[in-house]
């Protein structure tokens, strides 16, 4: 699968009926911020993500002390729990975390000090293989990809990078690329061969479609993968994707004519097929 992606705007915003707010929280992150909120230490802002959701809402964070940003807290039996499942970001500092949950991982946007992670397992021949670039990627080449994937706008239309991170290393990464009408999406994904065939790829795209489905409002997602790429192809038949298409010689591909293998997922059908459950 080829990887990339982007997302996350915050919609209008409607008054708190609750009437939160309260002191500075000076020094504070918007993290720590987020979650003391039940202790009401800042003002907040409920902003609806989606009218179709009904799993939660975006919160719009000020704070005298400061920090102010805005982040996703799901509703009854949505999201990871409750907790920040959307996008934050410090004032002035320009750029959205995205940052999801699973059980063992945490999805969120790439940061500078990836790149070395990034390039050991993208210079990997076997991790590129069937993947858009060659090896080696040396570790210049992975800061500016660093950079360039962390300061996506994964709310726009065009590809936002999730890094996939593992008890705090960089395991891998994957990409939703977001179509202009903000309805379909396609999705990718790389992971270090180390933490191959543990499901940590499964778990996280997984955790991606939910995120795509039940708050961004997307009605469907298209993978594609080389059709000898048999472990990607089984991982999205595994998730509840459709085989749609073979394409015959789809394209001259590292020196090699090859064939690709195109996927779907519909809302409907993730739903259908239990909302995410990997069979």
């Amino acid at each position: 699968m080829s990887p990339r992606a982007r997302e996350g705007h915050v919609p209008r915003a409607q008054a708190d009926p609750s009437g939160r707010g309260a002191p500075a929280c000076a020094g504070r992150t918007l993290f720590d911020l987020w979650f003391c909120w039940p202790k009401q230490c800042c003002a907040f802002t409920r902003a609806v993500a989606s009218p179709n959701s009904g799993r939660g809402a975006f919160w719009w964070v000020t704070c005298p002390g400061g920090v102010s940003g805005s982040a996703w807290r799901g509703g009854a039996g949505g999201g990871s729990g409750g907790g920040v499942t959307g996008g934050v970001a410090a004032a002035g500092g320009g750029g959205w975390a995205f940052v999801l949950r699973t059980e063992r991982l945490v999805l969120r946007r790439f940061s500078a000090e990836d790149a070395g992670a990034l390039s050991a397992y993208r210079s990997d021949p076997e991790v590129a293989r069937y993947q858009s670039w060659e090896p080696p990627v040396p570790l210049s080449r992975a800061l500016l990809l660093a950079d360039e994937m962390g300061e996506a706008d994964p709310g726009a239309p065009g590809w936002f990078q999730y890094a996939v991170v593992l008890d705090g290393e960089l395991v891998g990464d994957i990409g939703v690329h977001l179509h202009e009408d903000l309805r379909n999406a396609d999705i990718g994904y790389t992971f270090a061969r180390a933490h191959q065939g543990k499901g940590y790829a499964t778990e996280a795209v997984a955790r991606v479609l939910e995120d795509l489905f039940t708050v961004r409002g997307v009605e469907e997602v298209g993978a594609e993968c080389d059709s000898r790429n048999v472990a990607s192809a089984k991982l999205v038949a595994r998730l509840g994707f459709r085989l749609v298409e073979r394409v015959e010689q789809a394209e001259w591909f590292k020196g090699e004519l090859i064939d690709s293998l195109v996927f779907r997922l519909s809302a409907r059908e993730w739903r259908r097929n239990g909302g995410g459950q990997a069979g």
